[in-house]
């Protein structure tokens, strides 16, 4: 090996003061060297003689500096790191010495072979010390500054090294050398595409100004740029575009983000943050990614003279937010950055506080899952509205695993289904298990009914059966609508006390009993037993409201009901309701489950659902199931032995009322009984099924990401009446308040009961959705059918409309309308207008079921009715309501979403007030977000919808070639979801009459080829059967299939 000369050194220093570049060149070639295992040896003495000639002969204009810094080795002694620093990088200042005082605060164990990342490592004296002091398996050193990174790795061959060319060694004898890596890296870029990379720490020093000129920011980060702009980079970031760039914190928000994937589920964030955007801020940025965070270590820093503060400045003009300064180093009187910057001007020194932050993920899975799903449902718009802070450790955790799991499943499902009257078998047989394992009772999924809310299950019941005497406890009597009972019917208050319930039943004879039990007496099972025996003496339904005693928790109280069910079993006249109204995470997310031992209520109940309410809202089940499963997860691994008992009174009967058994008569009801097999296939099933714009999934999913809301955020008014103005042009000064319900079903139910108080009936056409007939004979309420034409395809025309409501003055109207669901057909602008104005003429109240409106095959269509409102608005009777809702042009029938306007303000507080419930405000702010976004043309949910409409379209082409070529006369739709076609061939054969041979052929067609579609009845037009175009992809296929295969006649 050569001597290294002192010419040589002269040399060096000579290019080196040349210029900054040409300094950076030479070092850079030394690092070559020193990185080959040849050359190191002879370059590791030209690095010592180096450092040896600029101690003794203090050469100036280099470029560069050659520094000292005093560190902690694993013994305690003081170990003195020799360190060079180039102009494009930043001095070890008072930042970093409370970074690295910080750091050493922690035992040896947290850092001993653990794999770590400093980020923003500059100049690399943090990384070197910790790996000395604390021998880690790798620390990893990164930096955006390649000029930085190539100061780092010299200055590891620097200390790695001593004076003769021997390694240094680290905590556990092995050699520093081998224990830090450096790297350029754009915050963890490094990492991007390693699924293997883990990591136990990751600490950091980040720039908090966001430059003062953005413009500067957008240049490449190269070797080549500038000694200022690389240097820049150590006070200033570019906008990452998240809310915390507002407050200087956009890159350590990133930072802590992209830290998630790579994060261990036990690892640690330790952040040296300024305190200047306050410390609320600070822990809140960290907090609202899933971070528990704790202050490790404080002191107070000079402001440095080069980083200028006039942009926080701005910010406290324009969002009010005030950055706190200090005078002096030691005040605990914090000013903001308006006076800081003032008193700067006139020679005042400006301090602030540098805060060392420790961050743990609070539920390290679920936040992963979270952050995962996030990029693959909605990307850097969700990530903004994140927020996963928590007052409650038990309400995080209950938040954070249902919004992992909800994010699993928005990427599992396409559409959102309506899933099963009774309720969704996922939450039902969660619930079965959860009283089987915790509560040791025997119920079965076949004795769950989930409904919104009580109000639905006691109106249903009292409706179905119609009991001539019914008890109920005082608190409860808001819960009954006696409009539901007969006239003739009693409804009387008692109170909640079992011993005068009993004497009650037993002297009156009530039909039903509704009511709780207090607190005392629900303990003793006795009593429990006392009156059900009592009840079933009397031939008397009893209800048990469990509201404010059920506990959804792993260790629930077990009182007396449960005792009686578990040694009893569940009585065929009992009937236990529970709804769910104390959830602490998701306010009023509210639901009602009921357990039943009685098939046929149950049945009764799925019909009166379908006329009412139609479902409980999918994602509210799915809350609570998942909840439950959680609760489950370690009791399933135990055996559970529940002896089953008869219960009594199981042979309890219940007379269905005369209007109930009508309405589920109707094929609308009846044929939802047919015997269905994994074989059948339904062309009569009125959902759409087609994929839900990805959009809306993401507008939900930020819903419940989302903590706190603004009232306007969470209400879709204002996109709503602008829809409405779009397509009816209805005049804006008549924007009176909107009503929402869980879906178009419950509102058009709330109608039905205002149009039986003010002594009306309503006008139903032939031809309307199956549901509306029956739905009002259920209620009681007298309609007329308006016996529309198959020459008008099934239209109702100006004459026969007329000529009704001649001899029916102001009753009610109802119209599907512009689309017509069962046929597709529209209402063009002038036949619309034309019927709303004679039903004006005629002091009618038009309802508009609009459900369908925005599935026209053709793009963009829409109806002027501002001049039938501004006719309606002269009158003293006639209104106008309009119903609609996501569930048919977004297919998302099961989160239940459906809204009204009226040019009525007095209509729609009635109807508000009889509406049992509203959508839950997550999905009001999903509905705003989604209908903006179709507002305002967002291509994606545009090009989505446009889209749906083809695939409508193509499959309606497809349909009606396949039926007439098989002997069915079909009516081309125009839009919407269905077709009507009728079997003219089977018609003419055998010379039936029309709405036989439709009955007919839709029995055959579910014999021979387990195909179902809704019958002649259903549709109400002589002959038609309705197929339905919606269904998936596989369905459609095979239905299309089958009737290929299926000869007419």
């Amino acid at each position: 090996m050569s001597i290294i000369s002192k010419a040589d050194i002269k040399g060096f220093i000579k290019q080196c003061q040349q210029s900054s570049h040409e300094s950076y060149e030479q070092f850079k070639l030394l690092l070559l060297e020193l990185e080959a295992q040849d050359t190191r040896p002879r370059a590791l003495q030209f690095l010592n003689a180096l450092v040896a000639y600029v101690d003794e002969a203090q050469p100036s204009n280099c470029h560069f500096q050659l520094l000292r810094q005093n560190i902690l080795d694993y013994k305690d002694r003081t170990v003195n790191l020799r360190l060079f620093q180039f102009p494009s990088t930043f001095l070890p200042e008072a930042w970093s010495f409370t970074f690295y005082e910080g750091l050493i605060r922690y035992p040896s164990t947290d850092y001993f072979q653990k794999q770590m990342v400093e980020l923003g490592c500059g100049i690399g004296w943090i990384t070197i010390a910790l790996a000395l002091r604390y021998a880690p398996q790798t620390i990893f050193g990164l930096d955006i500054n390649p000029k930085a990174i190539v100061c780092a790795k010299l200055n590891l061959f620097l200390n790695a090294y001593d004076q003769h060319g021997n390694q240094m060694l680290v905590a556990d004898g092995s050699a520093l050398i081998d224990r830090v890596k450096f790297y350029e890296s754009n915050l963890f870029s490094h990492f991007e595409g390693d699924d293997k990379v883990e990591l136990d720490r990751i600490i950091g020093c980040i720039p908090q100004v966001l430059n003062p000129e953005p413009e500067a920011m957008e240049d490449l980060i190269a070797e080549t740029s500038s000694d200022e702009y690389l240097h820049s980079l150590s006070n200033y970031f570019a906008k990452q575009g998240f809310i915390e760039d507002q407050f200087g914190l956009g890159l350590i928000a990133s930072a802590v983000e992209q830290s998630i994937p790579i994060l261990k589920s036990n690892g640690k964030l330790i952040l040296n943050l300024g305190g200047r955007p306050g410390r609320n801020v600070l822990e809140r940025l960290m907090q609202r990614r899933g971070f528990r965070v704790r202050r490790v270590w404080q002191t107070q820093v000079e402001q440095a003279a080069d980083t200028e503060i006039d942009a926080l400045v701005d910010i406290e003009k324009s969002v009010g937010h005030r950055f706190e300064f200090y005078m002096s180093a030691n005040s605990d009187t914090p000013i903001d950055a308006t006076t800081a910057l003032e008193y700067a001007k006139a020679g005042g020194k400006i301090y602030h506080s540098v805060d060392v932050y420790e961050a743990e993920m609070l539920f390290p899975q679920q936040v992963k899952s979270i952050y995962s799903s996030v990029d693959k449902i909605g990307g850097n718009a969700l990530r903004s509205a994140i927020d996963l802070t928590y007052d409650n450790f038990d309400d995080a955790e209950e938040r954070y695993s249902f919004l992992a799991f909800l994010a699993e499943q928005l990427q599992k499902i396409s559409y959102f289904p309506y899933q099963s009257t009774t309720g969704l078998d996922y939450f039902r047989q969660q619930l079965s298990e959860y009283f089987r394992y915790y509560l040791r009772v025997d119920i079965k999924e076949s004795n769950l009914v989930v409904t919104p809310g009580r109000r639905e299950l006691l109106d249903s019941l009292l409706i179905n059966y119609q009991p001539s005497l019914v008890l109920v406890e005082k608190s409860l009597g808001q819960l009954l609508d006696q409009t539901s009972l007969a006239s003739s019917a009693q409804l009387l208050h008692v109170p909640a006390k079992v011993e005068y319930i009993l004497e009650l039943v037993e002297k009156l004879k009530p039909k039903m009993v509704v009511t709780s039990i207090n607190e005392y007496e629900i303990q003793s099972s006795h009593l429990i037993g006392q009156l059900v025996e009592c009840c079933i003496r009397n031939n008397c339904l009893l209800i048990i409201d469990l509201t404010n005693n059920i506990d959804l928790s792993s260790q629930p109280e077990i009182h007396g009901v449960y005792r009686y069910l578990s040694n009893n079993g569940l009585p065929g006249n009992l009937v236990i309701m529970a709804a769910l109204i104390n959830n602490r995470v998701y306010q009023n997310y509210t639901l009602n489950f009921t357990l039943i031992n009685n098939s046929l209520m149950v049945k009764n109940l799925a019909d009166a659902a379908e006329l009412t309410y139609s479902r409980t809202p999918f994602l509210k089940q799915l809350y609570y199931a998942h909840l439950l499963e959680e609760l489950l997860y370690f009791q399933r691994t135990r055996a559970t032995e529940i002896e089953s008992v008869g219960a009594p009174g199981s042979g309890y009967l219940l007379t269905l009322s005369e209007n109930a058994s009508k309405a589920f008569s109707h094929p609308a009801i009846a044929g939802n009984h047919l015997g269905f097999d994994d074989d059948t296939v339904r062309l009569d099933y009125g959902e759409n099924e087609l994929p839900t714009p990805e959009l809306l999934k993401e507008f939900l999913f930020e819903s419940y990401l989302v903590r706190k809301y603004l009232p306007e955020e969470v209400s879709a008014d204002d996109p709503l009446r602008r829809v409405l103005a779009r397509r009816f042009k209805i005049p804006k000064n008549l924007y009176s308040k909107i009503v929402y319900g869980n879906g178009v079903a419950p509102i058009y139910a709330a109608l039905l009961k205002l149009c039986i108080k003010e002594g009306k009936q309503i006008i139903i056409p032939s031809g309307s959705y199956g549901y509306f007939k029956a739905a009002a004979e259920y209620e009681k309420l007298s309609y007329i059918e308006l016996k529309t034409q198959e020459s008008a395809l099934f239209k109702i025309t100006p004459e026969l409309l007329r000529e009704c409501l001649a001899r029916n003055p102001g009753s009610w109207l109802l119209l599907n309308a512009p689309i017509i669901n069962p046929t597709g057909v529209i209402y063009n602008q002038s036949e619309l207008s034309e019927l709303i104005a004679i039903a004006t003429e005629y002091d009618s109240t038009v309802i508009v079921d609009c459900i369908f409106s925005g599935l026209e095959f053709e793009a963009d269509l829409s109806w002027d009715l501002s001049e039938n409102i501004e006719a309606i608005s002269r009158t003293k009777q006639s209104r106008l309501v309009l119903m609609g809702g996501l569930s048919k042009e977004f297919s998302a029938g099961g989160i239940r979403f459906g809204y009204s306007w009226s040019t009525s303000k007095r209509l729609l507080l009635a109807l508000e007030t009889e509406i049992p419930h509203s959508p839950h405000f997550t999905l009001g702010y999903a509905a705003r977000k989604l209908i903006s976004a179709q507002l305002t043309h967002d291509k994606e949910l545009i090009q989505h919808l446009q889209h749906q409409r083809e695939t409508l379209k193509k499959r309606a082409r497809l349909l009606t070639e396949v039926l007439e070529n098989n002997g069915w006369q079909v009516i081309p739709p125009q839009g919407g979801l269905f077709l009507v076609a009728k079997p003219q061939r089977l018609i003419e054969k055998q010379k039936l009459d029309l709405v036989t041979a439709g009955d007919t052929i839709t029995q055959k067609l579910f014999e021979e080829k387990n195909l179902v579609i809704n019958n002649s009845t259903w549709t109400g037009l002589p002959g038609y059967c309705r197929f339905v175009l919606s269904g998936n992809d596989s369905d459609f296929a095979e239905s299309v299939k089958r009737l290929r295969e299926f000869h007419l006649g």
